[in-house]
């Protein structure tokens, strides 16, 4: 049995790639699930980026479709807690794509944030992003 990747900590090359590779950025480390995988999932958004296949647990797979419960490993459902739940939809490689903003009061509100300079959100585009079952 294969153990959840939730985040591509067991992935091969040792580099976790967050929502199998679609945000095109790597981690050099993350925590890993002891759980065994239910199903194997894709990242798939509106434009066609596709992430890798990723196997999940049913609680993995909840909490990243934002459910309020789901399978626990012990096999009993179990409540998902709100700051838990990621509920991803919209591709991040959608909002990276987007150009930076040069409105100055927005250029102003990100003054002394260093690394987000021209990323404010405003220019981002809502591209709906959602897991599709593989098997």
């Amino acid at each position: 049995m294969t153990r959840c990747n939730p985040y591509g900590a067991e992935n091969p090359s040792g580099h976790a790639t967050p929502y199998g590779g679609i945000t095109a950025a790597t981690v050099t480390s993350t925590w890993v699930c002891e759980n065994t995988e239910t199903h194997r999932f894709r990242w798939v958004c509106e434009r066609g980026h596709k992430g890798e296949i990723v196997n999940l647990c049913a609680w993995h797979e909840g909490e990243l479709n934002g459910r309020p419960s789901a399978l626990m490993p012990t096999g009993r459902v179990g409540p998902i807690p709100p700051n838990l739940r990621r509920d991803v939809r919209f591709c991040p490689r959608c909002a990276s794509l987007a150009p930076d903003c040069h409105d100055p009061d927005h250029q102003a509100m990100l003054r002394g944030r260093s690394g987000i300079m021209g990323r404010c959100g405003c220019q981002e585009p809502k591209v709906r992003v959602r897991l599709e079952l593989v098997s």
